[in-house]
């Protein structure tokens, strides 16, 4: 069992514990604490000190390291998960920022559609699988609007001006008070993540 990591910089050991920290809280059912700081212990060792180095290099170098172990981590909690409960890990379901755009638009419809809309031929779905297959669409829907009724209310608003109302990104700044359109950008796009967010997050199998 591997204890610490002398022969690689501190912040390396310490964004182990950090990231093994919050994953083992997040899954706390299913996993210990030991054991998920061990696979972010474990990945570390198998990158070796010079790789691990180099990632650390670049100015962001230590938010990229975090968000490697953490996804390592998950990976393993959401397999112990699985294994705990009975499924497949591959049988859980993640809504990528690109698909929430996609749906948004029907999930705040007054009413909503019974079908999904008709696809182009050569148009793609995103996401691992469409939600219009094997009658999910209904639930998908359900599923969103649980998830946007959770958002703060400055976070609907602006989806809703958005992906509802239509508005342009200068239309809805003049109602923030005259904020240009990148400022209404970053807030839907902040938005967007917070309800990814809300749905369990963004797949770690990518």
């Amino acid at each position: 069992m591997i204890r610490a990591l002398p022969d690689y910089p501190e912040e390396a050991q310490n964004i182990a514990e950090t990231s093994a920290e919050v994953i083992a809280t997040r899954f706390h059912s299913y996993v210990e604490f030991e054991d998920v700081r061990q696979e972010a212990y474990e990945w570390v060792v198998r990158r070796g000190p010079e790789e691990i180095h180099k990632i650390l290099e670049p100015d962001d170098g230590e938010h990229t390291l975090t968000l490697q172990i953490r996804r390592h981590c998950e990976r393993y909690a959401r397999r112990e998960r699985a294994r705990q409960i009975g499924y497949l890990p591959g049988d859980e379901y993640f809504y990528s920022p690109t698909m929430i755009k996609d749906l948004l638009p029907f999930v705040l419809a007054d009413n909503w559609q019974a079908e999904p809309p008709a696809k182009e031929a050569d148009e793609r779905v995103s996401g691992r699988r469409d939600p219009a297959e094997g009658g999910n669409w209904q639930a998908t829907l359900a599923d969103v609007a649980q998830a946007f009724k959770r958002l703060p209310q400055a976070d609907r608003k602006v989806l809703a001006d958005r992906f509802k109302r239509d508005l342009k990104l200068r239309e809805i700044g003049l109602d923030h008070g005259d904020k240009d359109a990148a400022w209404v950008h970053r807030q839907i796009e902040s938005a967007i993540k917070r309800l990814v967010t809300n749905l369990g997050g963004e797949s770690p199998w990518n």
